[in-house]
């Protein structure tokens, strides 16, 4: 009843708020009271059928537990794998991993040594020790798909050469290197950014007319770099941009997008060249995403004002009834004083 009359507006919000989260037995008190009986072991465990270990959610990410004489042992779950897609041998591999500890595979050229690792995000090398207080030694995650306990002394030397340079881009003469990331492995260069690798990409293997036709596929988001500004536009003075899309370049004016043709070279180009195609464009109403349905709202329902009651102009006299009852009895009215002349 109390809800329904603040709802009405018949009481205020504030006494009812305060009584249930601090009054006699109000919440403040009952998650107080349970707290001490909550185990946080338990609160954060994920119990899975027919996984022999336990899996618990931990500040970097969920882990294994599990009991081997008397004590736990735990590992990491790599974030590719995602907690329900383990298997009881899954389980047994990353814990044996982790109680055997780094594994060496040798001693780089450079004279440090090489270490097979396994982190919250997989597998991955490591170049020499980690020293407390010194700069943090060369990690490379181990690509995806490719078993860590095949990883080969030279592939691992490879592996750490990441992120490699493959050339410069034929167009603007920035860097294009390739490397392995968080998310697998990748080509980039300054001013197109990211690039994924298709998958079964190798990454050691991709030369830089791959890269460049990788980075060309690379769709433009919102607030990318142009790849050359033309000026302002004559109309509205908005700004003339050439930008490097899926089906190649492209010229842009705010919302209107022309395709170049595939001669056009780019240093070279002028506004005056692009502004017919702006037009042409933007009079078959293009500029958005093609195959989009333009859809007309429908016309809301013109609202008809009511009627206002009509006003007599002439009062109707007042009537009484006649004492004889015969019927009302009309009365007439004293006509107004004229004003002193």
């Amino acid at each position: 009843q109390t809800l329904d009359d603040i709802a009405a507006g018949d009481a205020k919000s504030g006494p009812y708020l305060r009584a249930f989260y601090s009054g006699a037995g109000g919440l403040d008190g009952q998650v107080k009271a349970q707290e001490e009986k909550i185990d946080p072991r338990e609160a954060c465990t994920i119990v899975l059928d027919g996984l022999e270990s336990r899996v618990r959610v931990g500040k970097f990410g969920p882990y294994l537990v599990k009991e081997f004489n008397g004590e736990s042992q735990t590992a990491s779950v790599p974030a590719d794998i995602a907690p329900a897609e383990l298997t009881n041998e899954m389980a047994e591999e990353l814990l044996k991993l982790k109680q055997q500890g780094p594994k060496s595979l040798g001693v780089h050229p450079d004279g440090q040594p090489i270490y097979l690792m396994i982190g919250p995000f997989g597998p991955y090398l490591q170049l020499g020790d980690a020293v407390e207080d010194g700069p943090k030694p060369k990690r490379v995650s181990i690509p995806r798909g490719t078993d860590p306990q095949q990883v080969s002394y030279d592939q691992a030397v490879e592996l750490l050469k990441l992120p490699r340079t493959l050339g410069q881009h034929p167009e603007t003469g920035n860097p294009v290197t390739a490397g392995i990331g968080r998310f697998g492995p990748y080509v980039f260069h300054e001013g197109t950014g990211f690039k994924s690798l298709p998958k079964g990409g190798d990454v050691l293997a991709i030369d830089l007319v791959t890269a460049v036709e990788l980075l060309k596929q690379k769709r433009i988001r919102a607030g990318a770099t142009p790849l050359k500004e033309l000026g302002a536009h004559p109309e509205d003075g908005q700004a003339v941009q050439v930008f490097d899309g899926k089906y190649g370049q492209y010229v842009k004016h705010g919302k209107t997008n022309a395709t170049l043709p595939k001669e056009t070279v780019l240093d070279t180009l002028t506004l005056a060249e692009v502004i017919p195609l702006l037009a042409e464009r933007a009079g078959k109403g293009g500029g958005g995403k093609r195959g989009a349905r333009k859809v007309t709202p429908r016309a809301a329902a013109k609202k008809v004002p009511k009627a206002a009651p009509k006003k007599s102009g002439a009062k109707k006299p007042k009537t009484e009834t006649s004492d004889d009852g015969a019927g009302p009895k009309k009365v007439k009215r004293k006509p107004p004083a004229k004003p002193n002349e």
